[in-house]
This record gives structure tokens, sequence and C-alpha cells, in this order.
């Protein structure tokens, strides 16, 4: 169940990925930029935000468990919300469509997050402890799998004939189908008898986060993420700035959820076997790498476009779109990259327990940044999105040189896949 569980919601968000195909729906359909912006918002955010409500709920409820059966409810709701809204999609593209889309998946993505916080205890305890990894890397790399399905699925139809909204209809219908059906087989996981004991909270969390602050790698590590984080800000308006300068259509955008989905599955293959064998310093390097080509492609594709150099090699704008739509390719290595790394990283440079208030602490840093699109798209109306996507150029140049900053871990323990044996390998912390 957890398995099928795991492809079913792969295949809603990919069909509800915000950065790509839902800026681009909500902007042709007359959404504004800060409509565009708070979509990726509140996928960003929403983790910050379980990480405060979920602790009381524990406490409350003392089961994970039920604290699971509460997210997927709230999830319900929001998206048999959205499929309503998708059902009607064909016969009102109006600002209201825009609005009411958005407070659903600010509620759908709310409810996600809880779910995603608590459900990993509520799996294991319905596995035995010798079969417990094998189910959840089982179930990343279905999920994995299912996402890629699910790209090519949202490219034919996006491509089908029909207008806009009618195919953003049946997307939209097909991911509240797919999340319903995630859910039911979520909540049909058996809960535990386990009464959870109350989080440490206080003094003793707060001494460590203080010592995490204290650590010079974990202050390298949090102004390299926050200027990353900073610099995607800009990701909604990739694909924005594609369709003016390029003309992208709702088609070559399916085009780009199915190409992101298969760097997303290129990166799992590739991140954590990296991560397992040297560190998660290098994919942190190579992903501020990624993000600046990304970015320097976004601006420097149409450029080429309407340059006299491509009017004599070629015919039309088709080889410039499959380049620009090449660009939601890196940006799924880049996302693969990030959940492969950034923990794995903070518990190399930290013991466990300090790890985990490092951990924390980058979330909340992360989600106070998550609110950098609603500045993006202020910067966009004030001057222009071509100098807005230069402002993200420059953080993330500053970020690929701030990489070099990131500290080895000084003891990292190994345990190769198939083998008994542990690799201790030493190396000096520049802290």
């Amino acid at each position: 169940m957890a398995i099928v569980n795991g492809a079913l919601q792969s295949l809603a968000d990919i069909v509800l990925q915000p950065v790509i195909l839902l800026s681009a729906i909500v902007f042709l359909l007359g959404g504004s930029l800060y409509h565009v912006a708070g979509f990726t918002v509140a996928s960003l955010a929403s983790w910050a935000w379980a990480g405060s409500i979920v602790p009381p709920m524990r406490a409350l409820l003392r089961r994970e468990y039920h604290v699971v059966i509460v997210g997927g409810i709230i999830r319900l709701v929001a998206v048999v919300a959205i499929g309503l809204i998708g059902y009607g999609l064909a016969d009102d593209s109006s600002g209201s469509f825009v609005r009411n889309l958005l407070i659903a998946y600010v509620v759908y993505q709310l409810g996600s997050a809880i779910i995603g916080r608590a459900s990993a205890n509520s799996i294991s305890g319905a596995a035995s402890s010798a079969s417990r990894r094998g189910l959840f890397r089982n179930r990343a790399m279905t999920g994995v799998l299912v996402g890629v399905i699910g790209g090519a699925t949202t490219w034919s139809v996006l491509g089908s004939d029909g207008t806009a909204g009618e195919n953003a209809g049946i997307l939209l219908v097909l991911a509240s189908i797919a999340t319903v059906a995630a859910t039911w087989f979520l909540i049909a996981i058996p809960g535990t008898n386990r009464i959870e004991s109350p989080a440490p909270y206080g003094n003793r969390s707060l001494a460590q986060a203080f010592g995490a602050i204290r650590s010079s790698g974990f202050r390298r590590f949090l102004f390299f993420r926050a200027l990353l984080a900073v610099s995607a800000a800009a990701d909604p308006f990739i694909v924005i700035y594609g369709i003016r300068e390029l003309g992208l259509t709702l088609g070559d955008v399916g085009l780009g959820i199915a190409v992101y989905a298969a760097g997303h599955f290129a990166g799992i293959l590739i991140w954590p076997r990296w991560v397992a064998s040297r560190s998660a310093r290098g994919p942190l390097q190579i992903t501020s790498l990624i993000r600046l080509l990304m970015l320097i492609m976004a601006v420097s594709v149409p450029t080429i476009a309407t340059s006299q150099l491509y009017a004599d090699r070629f015919d039309g704008p088709e080889v410039a779109t499959r380049y620009f739509v090449a660009i939601f390719g890196l940006l799924g290595l880049v996302v693969s990259a990030n959940n492969s790394s950034n923990q794995p990283y903070l518990l190399d440079i930290f013991p466990a327990a300090m790890g985990s208030a490092a951990i924390s602490m980058t979330n909340a840093c992360l989600g106070a940044l998550a609110f950098g699109p609603l500045g993006a798209a202020y910067l966009v109306n004030r001057f222009s999105l071509e100098s807005m996507l230069y402002v993200a150029i420059t953080l993330a140049f500053v970020a690929l040189l701030t990489s070099g900053l990131l500290v080895e871990s000084r003891v990292r323990v190994r345990q190769r896949s198939g083998s008994r044996r542990v690799q201790r390998t030493m190396s000096r912390s520049t802290a």
C-alpha cells in the first residue's frame, strides 16, 4: 500500500508542478505575476508551516497515524476543490478561477506537508525492521518512475486539440483523482499502537540551535543555501519569459514537464550514490553551477533566436524552443540534488542531536525565504522580467563562489549497499 500511495502521489505532484505547469497555466489564463509567485510560495513555505503545526498535533493526538489522518482529510478537501475547479475550467478562465485555485492549492500543500512530516513513522511501523529500508527505496524509485509517466501524460494532454482551459482542466481533474486514491491507500496502511513520547522542547533544543549557529561550517552552509534560495525565486518566471519571448505554447510547457521529470529521474540515479560514496559537498556545489547555467540559458536563448546568425541557419523558432525547454531538465537535476544532499551534509558535519537542530534551523530559514518569488514579481513589475533574471544570475554566481567555502565532513561513516563493510573516512574541517 505504501508503494502504491507513493506512486499515485507522484503522479499528482507532477501534474500539479507549481514552478513550470501551474505558473504557465495561470499566466496564460490571465493571472497576475503575483498569482504565479503565489503557487511557488505555497509549495516552498508549506513545509516550514507544517514544522510549527505538526509538533502540537503530535502532542495532542499522541500517535503519528492520527496526524496523518488529519493531514489526509485536509488534503482531500483541498484536492476535491481543485478537481471541481478543473471540471469547470472550460467555462470559467477568469480571475476568480485563479484566486480559487490558489486558495485550494495552499490548503493542499499544507495538508501534504503535514502528511510528509508524519507519514514516515506511520509507514515504518507497518513494515518489519528488516524490510523497512527496502520499502522506502522501492517506494521512492517507483514514485520517480511514475513521475516520468505522469510527465509524458501531461505532455500528451497539453499537446492535444482543445483550448488551454479545457486541457488544463483535464489535468486538474486527473491530479484530484490521483490524490484521492493516494490518500486512501495512505490511510489504509495499518497504524501502529505505539504512543509517541513528546518531542524535546525548551532549553535543550535552543542550546543545540545556538551550538549549530556557533559553527562556522554551518554559517557558511546557511549563507550558501540562502543565496541559492533567493536566486531560485526566479524559477517560476523562467517559463513566463519563454512564453513572452519565444511564444511557448501549453504543449511546449507539457514537454517541459516531461523533460523536468526525466531530469529528476536522472538525478535520483546519480546524487544518492554520489553522496553515499563520496560526500554531499560535491552535489551542492554542482547544484549552484547548474542553477547558474539554467538562468544564463533562459536569458540567452531568446536573444540568440532573434539574431541574424540564427535566422541564417534555422527557418523557425522550433530549435530555440527545444533548447529553452531543456532548462527544465536541469531544474529537475537541481531539485533532486537538493533533496539528496542538504540533510546528509548537515548530518556529516554535526553529531546526530545537533544535526537535527541544524536541519530545523535551515528549514526555518528557507521557509522565510520561500516568499522570495513575491519579491521577484515586484521586481518584474517595477523594472522588467529580464532585469529580474539578471539579478538572479548575479546571486547564483555568488552562490557558486560561496560553495567553495563549504567544509568537508570531519568523520563520515558509509555503509555500501550489499556489503557489511563500513568505511570510515576522515577529512579535516576547514572551519
